[in-house]
């Protein structure tokens, strides 16, 4: 946590919360707050949650407050076997100032020292989720 208090107007002038717990069993789960202000107040949250054994649900939500929208929406799906891995994640964000959306899926096959096929997530994922790792 960390806040930068103005002591002429006596108010915070930016303001910064995050919360992170690792589960047991590779569960993670994230949360911020962060204010600047006249700029921004955000909420920002994210969650890999194991299904089974070798099954994971990823999401992540970051919402603007002050302009009462999401920024960006990402949830997906990951799948390990012995010799393969799968991901499938949608990702829907602004891309401008105006409030213009874009929307993306990103699908990949892993093959264990072969190499991977298809649009990669995993970067996408290693910058958006603090803590993410791949775990298989």
């Amino acid at each position: 946590m960390s806040v930068h208090w103005d002591t002429e107007i006596d108010k915070s002038e930016r303001a910064l919360l995050k919360f992170q717990h690792k589960g047991k069993n590779n569960s993670l789960f994230n949360f911020a707050y962060r204010f600047r202000r006249g700029k921004i107040e955000q909420l920002d949250s994210s969650v890999v949650l194991p299904i089974g054994k070798n099954k994971r649900f990823i999401a992540r939500w970051n919402y603007s407050i002050d302009e009462s929208k999401t920024i960006e929406a990402i949830a997906g799906f990951e799948y390990k076997d012995c010799c393969w891995a799968t991901r499938l994640v949608a990702r829907r964000y602004v891309i401008n100032e105006e409030g213009e959306v874009n929307n993306g899926i990103f699908f990949e096959l892993q093959l264990d020292s072969l190499g991977s096929l298809g649009r990669n997530p995993r970067r996408l994922l290693k910058q958006t989720i603090l803590g993410y790792s791949e775990e298989f």
